[in-house]
Protein backbone atom coordinates (compact mmCIF):
# COMPACT_ATOMS: atom_id res chain seq x y z
CA UNK A 1 0.00 0.00 0.00
CA UNK A 2 1.30 3.18 -0.96
CA UNK A 3 -0.38 5.22 1.60
CA UNK A 4 0.68 2.59 4.57
CA UNK A 5 4.57 3.26 2.75
CA UNK A 6 4.59 7.40 2.64
CA UNK A 7 3.04 7.01 6.49
CA UNK A 8 6.06 4.56 7.45
CA UNK A 9 8.00 7.37 5.69
CA UNK A 10 6.77 10.42 7.47
CA UNK A 11 6.55 8.86 10.91
CA UNK A 12 10.51 7.84 10.69
CA UNK A 13 11.65 11.24 9.36
CA UNK A 14 13.70 13.67 11.60
CA UNK A 15 10.61 16.37 10.64
CA UNK A 16 7.80 14.57 12.43
CA UNK A 17 10.33 13.32 15.36
CA UNK A 18 10.93 16.67 16.05
CA UNK A 19 7.53 17.89 15.58
CA UNK A 20 6.06 14.97 17.71
CA UNK A 21 8.12 15.71 20.52
CA UNK A 22 6.60 19.17 20.93
CA UNK A 23 2.66 17.60 20.28
CA UNK A 24 3.22 14.47 21.97
CA UNK A 25 -0.84 13.93 22.42
CA UNK A 26 -1.34 14.28 18.15
CA UNK A 27 -3.30 12.08 16.26
CA UNK A 28 -3.39 10.91 12.38
CA UNK A 29 -7.30 12.54 11.58
CA UNK A 30 -7.07 12.16 7.94
CA UNK A 31 -4.98 11.52 4.75
CA UNK A 32 -5.10 13.36 1.21
CA UNK A 33 -4.43 13.06 -2.54
CA UNK A 34 -5.74 14.45 -5.49
CA UNK A 35 -5.19 12.84 -8.94
CA UNK A 36 -5.23 16.19 -10.83
CA UNK A 37 -4.17 14.35 -14.31
CA UNK A 38 -4.43 11.09 -15.67
CA UNK A 39 -1.37 11.09 -17.94
CA UNK A 40 -1.41 7.04 -17.81
CA UNK A 41 -5.03 5.48 -16.41
CA UNK A 42 -3.90 2.11 -17.10
CA UNK A 43 -0.74 2.28 -14.95
CA UNK A 44 -2.63 3.94 -12.00
CA UNK A 45 0.09 2.74 -9.07
CA UNK A 46 2.64 4.92 -11.00
CA UNK A 47 -0.37 7.61 -11.20
CA UNK A 48 -0.34 7.93 -7.27
CA UNK A 49 2.78 6.99 -6.49
CA UNK A 50 4.16 10.37 -8.16
CA UNK A 51 1.88 12.83 -6.19
CA UNK A 52 1.65 14.13 -2.56
CA UNK A 53 0.24 12.93 -0.13
CA UNK A 54 -0.54 14.97 2.66
CA UNK A 55 -1.34 13.66 6.25
CA UNK A 56 -2.70 15.79 9.08
CA UNK A 57 -2.21 15.39 12.49
CA UNK A 58 -4.77 17.01 15.35
CA UNK A 59 -3.61 17.66 18.78
CA UNK A 60 -6.64 18.17 20.86
CA UNK A 61 -5.05 20.31 23.70
CA UNK A 62 -4.29 23.17 21.06
CA UNK A 63 -7.62 22.24 19.08
CA UNK A 64 -4.78 22.46 16.02
CA UNK A 65 -4.02 20.76 12.80
CA UNK A 66 -0.47 20.11 11.08
CA UNK A 67 -0.54 18.89 7.57
CA UNK A 68 2.61 17.20 6.53
CA UNK A 69 3.04 16.61 2.73
CA UNK A 70 5.22 13.78 1.33
CA UNK A 71 6.13 13.86 -2.33
CA UNK A 72 10.16 14.04 -3.04
CA UNK A 73 10.46 15.76 0.67
CA UNK A 74 8.45 16.65 3.65
CA UNK A 75 7.28 19.59 4.08
CA UNK A 76 5.37 20.84 7.46
CA UNK A 77 3.07 23.20 6.86
CA UNK A 78 2.13 26.04 9.65
CA UNK A 79 -0.47 24.63 12.57
CA UNK A 80 -4.21 25.69 11.06
CA UNK A 81 -7.72 26.07 12.49
CA UNK A 82 -9.93 22.56 12.27
CA UNK A 83 -12.98 22.88 10.31
CA UNK A 84 -15.44 20.33 12.34
CA UNK A 85 -18.85 21.02 13.74
CA UNK A 86 -18.81 22.43 17.31
CA UNK A 87 -17.29 20.26 19.89
CA UNK A 88 -17.23 17.68 17.54
CA UNK A 89 -14.31 15.15 18.28
CA UNK A 90 -11.85 14.48 15.30
CA UNK A 91 -11.46 11.00 15.45
CA UNK A 92 -8.16 9.02 15.09
CA UNK A 93 -7.42 7.06 12.02
CA UNK A 94 -5.83 3.57 12.94
CA UNK A 95 -3.73 2.39 9.90
CA UNK A 96 -3.82 -0.95 10.56
CA UNK A 97 -7.64 -0.91 10.45
CA UNK A 98 -7.32 -0.13 6.61
CA UNK A 99 -7.36 -3.50 4.89
CA UNK A 100 -7.55 -2.01 0.99
CA UNK A 101 -5.21 0.09 -0.42
CA UNK A 102 -6.03 3.85 -1.68
CA UNK A 103 -5.40 2.13 -5.21
CA UNK A 104 -8.25 -0.55 -4.90
CA UNK A 105 -10.57 2.10 -3.81
CA UNK A 106 -10.42 4.50 -6.48
CA UNK A 107 -10.55 1.35 -9.10
CA UNK A 108 -14.08 0.28 -7.39
CA UNK A 109 -14.86 3.94 -8.58
CA UNK A 110 -13.78 3.84 -11.68
CA UNK A 111 -15.72 0.66 -11.88
CA UNK A 112 -18.24 2.16 -10.37
CA UNK A 113 -18.47 4.99 -12.64
CA UNK A 114 -18.20 2.54 -15.79
CA UNK A 115 -21.08 0.53 -14.70
CA UNK A 116 -23.68 3.25 -13.64
CA UNK A 117 -22.29 6.60 -14.92
CA UNK A 118 -21.05 5.87 -17.79
CA UNK A 119 -21.50 9.92 -19.16
CA UNK A 120 -19.60 11.31 -16.15
CA UNK A 121 -15.94 10.49 -17.18
CA UNK A 122 -13.22 11.80 -14.38
CA UNK A 123 -11.28 14.74 -14.52
CA UNK A 124 -9.56 14.76 -10.88
CA UNK A 125 -10.07 12.50 -8.09
CA UNK A 126 -9.62 13.80 -4.70
CA UNK A 127 -9.23 10.81 -1.97
CA UNK A 128 -9.62 11.38 1.37
CA UNK A 129 -8.79 8.88 4.36
CA UNK A 130 -11.15 9.49 7.54
CA UNK A 131 -12.82 8.17 10.28
CA UNK A 132 -16.09 9.33 10.97
CA UNK A 133 -17.02 7.60 14.17
CA UNK A 134 -17.67 4.10 13.69
CA UNK A 135 -14.49 2.77 10.93
CA UNK A 136 -12.24 4.50 8.65
CA UNK A 137 -13.56 5.14 5.32
CA UNK A 138 -11.97 6.32 1.88
CA UNK A 139 -14.30 9.39 1.53
CA UNK A 140 -13.94 10.10 -2.80
CA UNK A 141 -14.41 13.05 -4.47
CA UNK A 142 -14.41 12.95 -8.40
CA UNK A 143 -14.77 16.14 -10.73
CA UNK A 144 -15.87 15.15 -13.64
CA UNK A 145 -15.58 16.16 -17.56
CA UNK A 146 -19.50 16.43 -17.43
CA UNK A 147 -19.55 19.31 -14.69
CA UNK A 148 -20.71 16.59 -11.93
CA UNK A 149 -19.55 15.74 -8.92
CA UNK A 150 -19.18 11.95 -7.79
CA UNK A 151 -18.95 11.53 -3.85
CA UNK A 152 -18.45 7.98 -3.30
CA UNK A 153 -17.58 6.67 0.68
CA UNK A 154 -15.75 2.80 0.81
CA UNK A 155 -15.15 1.16 4.06
CA UNK A 156 -11.38 0.96 4.19
CA UNK A 157 -11.68 -2.10 5.99
CA UNK A 158 -14.11 -4.15 4.30
CA UNK A 159 -13.92 -2.57 0.95
CA UNK A 160 -17.90 -2.46 0.37
CA UNK A 161 -19.00 1.30 -0.79
CA UNK A 162 -21.20 2.85 1.97
CA UNK A 163 -22.86 5.72 -0.11
CA UNK A 164 -22.71 7.51 -3.47
CA UNK A 165 -23.97 10.45 -4.58
CA UNK A 166 -23.96 12.00 -8.53
CA UNK A 167 -24.63 16.19 -8.16
CA UNK A 168 -24.17 18.87 -11.03
CA UNK A 169 -21.68 21.32 -10.52
CA UNK A 170 -23.79 24.02 -11.11
CA UNK A 171 -26.17 22.36 -8.39
CA UNK A 172 -23.59 23.79 -5.82
CA UNK A 173 -23.93 27.44 -7.23
CA UNK A 174 -27.55 27.59 -6.69
CA UNK A 175 -26.54 26.61 -2.80
CA UNK A 176 -24.22 29.01 -2.65
CA UNK A 177 -25.98 31.72 -4.20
Amino acid sequence: MILKDKHQKLLNSDEFCKWRSNYPESYLTHVFLMLDSFKNIDNLQQEVKDHEFQFGYYDPGYDRITTFILKDTIQVLPDAEVFKEGENKLNEILIENVKISELEAVEKSLLLIKEKYKAHQPDKIIIILQNLGDFELYNITIVTKSFHILNIKINASSGDIISENLSSVFDLKKKVI
